[in-house]
């Protein structure tokens, strides 16, 4: 899904905000009142205003750089475990070709048959269908 504001708008309205932020009572109320002038929600404001300011050090919090890597370090963990995944399948396989009697192993049924699971007969009568 496309992000609806461009990263130089968030900073500029965040900006925008921490430099009136003494004429208000509090953050939040003044993104009520700058958000509706900038056509930019005052939660999204909000919001934009405290990592503004966890990325200045001003409060305690994850920083922009540590978030975009922790949400790296999570999608290449996920895409690791599908691979690990794929080459389980796959060295079950090829033990199967080599030794027809290994697809009664507890690793086999586990890791090459979980596809087959729920559909009424054994997953191993479906393994063996293929």
């Amino acid at each position: 899904m496309p992000k609806r504001y461009p990263p130089e708008q968030h900073e500029r309205a965040a900006t925008m905000v921490l430099d009136h932020l003494d004429e208000y009572r509090s953050v939040y109320s003044a993104c009520q009142v700058i958000g509706p002038k900038l056509d930019i929600g005052a939660d999204s404001l909000r919001n934009w205003t405290k990592q503004a300011q966890i990325d200045a050090n001003e409060v305690p919090g994850a920083t922009s750089a540590e978030l975009q890597r922790i949400k790296d370090l999570e999608r290449e963990n996920r895409e690791l475990k599908e691979a690990n995944e794929i080459l389980k399948s796959a060295s079950i396989f090829f033990a199967k070709e080599l030794d027809p009697a290994a697809a009664d192993s507890p690793v086999h049924r586990r890791y090459a048959c979980t596809k087959f699971q729920g559909r009424g007969s054994s997953p191993l009568a479906w393994c063996s269908a293929a």
